[in-house]
């Protein structure tokens, strides 16, 4: 199975007023006849929202390829790299994991190891 994606990008509260993007996620195509998109994003991250943006994909009849118009009220929380990646797997689910461990899980750990040693960090910005 093979599954296209895109890289989502957030912009916390308190960088409102600047250029500072975070990767947070991403968007992919889903595995479901019943949805288009899928967000895969940090637990933390309000989930009503997350379903909110996958309903409007589905309203709008978008897939990944524009799925930044189902950001609707959030746009100025979201955004979405330009470039469309695909991930090959077993199926769904284990797409599903590969995408979460490269993008949410590895990031955060990667995170709290800054946090611990604030000397050695880099934090993963992106200015669009």
């Amino acid at each position: 199975m093979i599954v296209k994606y895109r890289v989502l990008l957030s912009k916390p509260w308190w960088k409102r007023e600047t250029d500072e993007w975070e990767r947070w996620g991403v968007i992919c195509s889903s595995g479901f006849s019943f949805d288009k998109i899928m967000v895969i994003a940090p637990p933390y991250e309000d989930r009503h929202v997350m379903r909110s943006i996958e309903d409007r994909a589905m309203e709008l009849d978008v897939g990944i390829e524009r799925a930044e118009e189902a950001f609707g009220q959030y746009s100025d929380r979201f955004s979405l790299l330009s470039k469309v990646h695909e991930v090959e797997g077993e199926s769904f689910g284990q797409i599903v994991e590969q995408l979460y461990e490269r993008y949410v899980a590895a990031p955060a750990r990667s995170e709290l190891e800054a946090m611990r040693q604030p000397e050695e960090a880099e934090l993963d910005v992106v200015a669009v």
